[in-house]
C-alpha cells in the first residue's frame, strides 16, 4: 500500500482544513461549509480516486495540482462534471480512461473520467 500525507496536503491548499479518514474514504474538511467544502479521497489498491473537490478559494487547477504534487500513486478523477475540473485534469498530463464503480450509474459523464499516471506500468 502506498502512503499520502493528506496533512500536508491539506496545509497547502488551506490550514484551516481537517483530515477525517473513515475506512478507505479520506475528508480533507473545511470547519466553516457555507464558505467552502470539502475533498473527499478513496485509496483503492491501484490508484488514489479524488471524488470530489468542492474547495471553492482556489482553482481546480491549484487544488489539483497540488495534491498530484505529494502523490506517488496514479490518480483517478471520475466521473467530471464541469470545464473547470476537465481542463485541470488535462492541463496536469491526465488522461481519459474508463472508470466504473458501484451505485454511480446517477453520475455525470458529460467529461468523461481521467486518469494522471504516476506509477510506471511495471511498479506495484
Amino acid at each position: 500500500m502506498y502512503i499520502v500525507d493528506y496533512e500536508k496536503i491539506a496545509i497547502e491548499i488551506d490550514p484551516e482544513l481537517l483530515v477525517h479518514r473513515e475506512d478507505d474514504f479520506v475528508y480533507l474538511l473545511y470547519p466553516n461549509p457555507p464558505k467552502n467544502s470539502n475533498i473527499l479521497f478513496q485509496e483503492t489498491e491501484q490508484a488514489l480516486i479524488v471524488w470530489s473537490n468542492e474547495y471553492k478559494t482556489k482553482s481546480m487547477l491549484e487544488v489539483l495540482s497540488t495534491i498530484a504534487m505529494h502523490v506517488d500513486v496514479d490518480i483517478i478523477f471520475p466521473f467530471l462534471e464541469t470545464e473547470e475540473e476537465y481542463q485541470a485534469v488535462i492541463a496536469l498530463g491526465a488522461v481519459p480512461t474508463e472508470f466504473e464503480a458501484e451505485c454511480c450509474e446517477d453520475l455525470c459523464r458529460d467529461f468523461g473520467s481521467f486518469i494522471l499516471k504516476k506509477r510506471k506500468n511495471n511498479e506495484i
